[in-house]
């Protein structure tokens, strides 16, 4: 699943970034002795060199920071060469810096890096995109059911369809509901009639909703063409493909029981125990001086104490102390009691606000990761009166502590904040997806949504 997430055009774009900067680097001092008199260095020095493969990585990351795997639509070439030449801009200052301190790297290459990143970047994207084919852009899904009761499954398809999928239709077998769902019928009689459509319109993939099962001619033929390469899902799993999370009110026992047949996670969930305290006791000392000027801005800006402590609820259902910088007055809840977090919310001090935008004021919760209370990487823990609320009116919002409850997760780089029961049903849905598609990959790209997030004061 995490691995159709990264589409084909976002992979071929980083390795043509990865070959533009290696170019670049190898260019930029080529070009120098041009103006010194001395001989061009050879390309393997660079592809070998840690310090320039280390330049290479951070470079491909300056670009995702500036939208630029952002989605399968090329940027116009106006925003494309802005972008570009933002990003190998700052590269080039963070090479001037790193040169003050490390004299032994070329001049060259800082001179001239810039414009050959440039050229190089610019150019191949442009290219790519010219010889791009046009045809596969577009994947083309027709949904096949045979039931009057088929409409929530046609309404999920199409409530999860976006610019890269097409709803062609759907193909009614018997007597169905097809005016209540708004989507064309498509006739095709028996199994010869559905090969044919596949062909003529270029399906790509076939959404099998209720009922489908009722027409064994044509599913016959649904596994025949399935060894063709056509795609065969449901109604669930189409959406969670496409929209990266789960539809709440649509699952039932059963979805969570297939989903989590076969695949047992005890390697993973010992690794990233280890991994989370490893990289929570680096966080810890690195961090130490940004937290001791945290807590300082704290205490003289406003009344009340550094640190915020709160009750949480956590792995299976329990209680935890989770700690925070405190971000809002001492009395925020003195009149009206526990309320949801809001955007401009007058409760939030100045500095307050800088913290949050930064994600400063989590960094004490590394102490709850090191405690076994959370994980670097999970749900975000609510209060226990929201908790009861919402086991109350949300379907399987238990479901969420089944596994430690973390600092970042895939809801809080997707959805940002919840204020409200609507809200909260929304980065369920993502919870879900990231409690059954766990993974070290999954976590990995999570860590990197949020340095993004944090570079550029997305916090909230």
């Amino acid at each position: 699943m995490i691995g159709r997430m990264i589409t084909r055009r976002v992979l071929g774009l980083i390795v043509a970034d990865v070959v533009a900067v290696f170019l670049a680097l190898w260019t930029a001092p080529a070009i120098y002795p041009f103006f010194k008199g001395s001989d061009a260095p050879l390309l393997s020095m660079y592809i070998l060199s840690p310090w320039w493969q280390a330049v290479v990585v951070f470079q491909i990351y300056l670009f995702y920071l500036l939208d630029l795997y952002g989605s399968d639509e090329q940027p116009s070439q106006m925003v494309l060469a802005v972008r570009t030449g933002i990003a190998v801009t700052a590269m080039t200052l963070i090479l001037v810096l790193v040169y003050f301190f490390n004299r032994r790297q070329s001049r060259g290459v800082i001179a001239f890096y810039a414009p050959c990143a440039f050229v190089y970047v610019t150019g191949i994207r442009l290219l790519a995109e010219r010889l791009r084919p046009v045809r596969g852009a577009i994947r083309n899904v027709i949904v096949l059911c045979n039931n009057k009761d088929m409409r929530k499954d046609v309404e999920l398809v199409q409530a999860a369809a976006d610019a890269s999928h097409r709803l062609k239709g759907v193909i009614v077998g018997g007597e169905s509901d097809v005016n209540a769902a708004a989507i064309s019928v498509i006739p095709i009689g028996d199994a010869a009639g559905l090969r044919a459509l596949v062909e003529r319109e270029n399906i790509n993939e076939i959404v099998l909703a209720s009922g489908w099962e009722q027409q064994p001619g044509i599913v016959r033929e649904l596994i025949r063409l399935s060894y063709r390469g056509l795609l065969l899902s449901d109604a669930i799993t189409y959406y969670e493909k496409v929209r990266s999370k789960l539809p709440c009110e649509h699952l039932t026992d059963a979805s969570f029981l297939f989903s989590h047949m076969g695949r047992p996670r005890l390697l993973y969930s010992k690794l990233k125990r280890l991994l989370d305290i490893g990289v929570a006791a680096v966080v810890l000392v690195l961090s130490l001086p940004i937290s001791l000027v945290a807590a300082m801005l704290v205490k003289l800006t406003s009344k009340g104490p550094i640190f915020f402590t709160q009750e949480r609820v956590g792995l299976d259902g329990e209680g935890f102390t989770l700690i925070k910088f405190r971000t809002m007055r001492q009395d925020a809840e003195a009149e009206d009691g526990p309320q949801w977090a809001r955007r401009d919310d007058p409760r939030i001090t100045p500095i307050g606000k800088v913290l949050r935008k930064t994600r400063i004021d989590e960094l004490p919760q590394i102490l709850n990761v090191l405690k076994g209370d959370m994980s670097l990487i999970g749900p975000r823990p609510e209060r226990p009166v929201f908790v009861e609320q919402f086991e109350r009116e949300i379907p399987y919002y238990s479901e969420r502590h089944a596994i430690r409850p973390g600092i970042t997760g895939w809801a809080q780089v997707n959805q940002g904040y919840a204020a409200g029961t609507e809200e909260t049903k929304e980065k369920l849905s993502y919870d879900l997806f990231y409690l059954k598609n766990q993974s070290l990959t999954l976590d990995l790209m999570i860590a990197f949504m949020t340095a993004k997030r944090m570079l550029r004061a997305g916090g909230q």
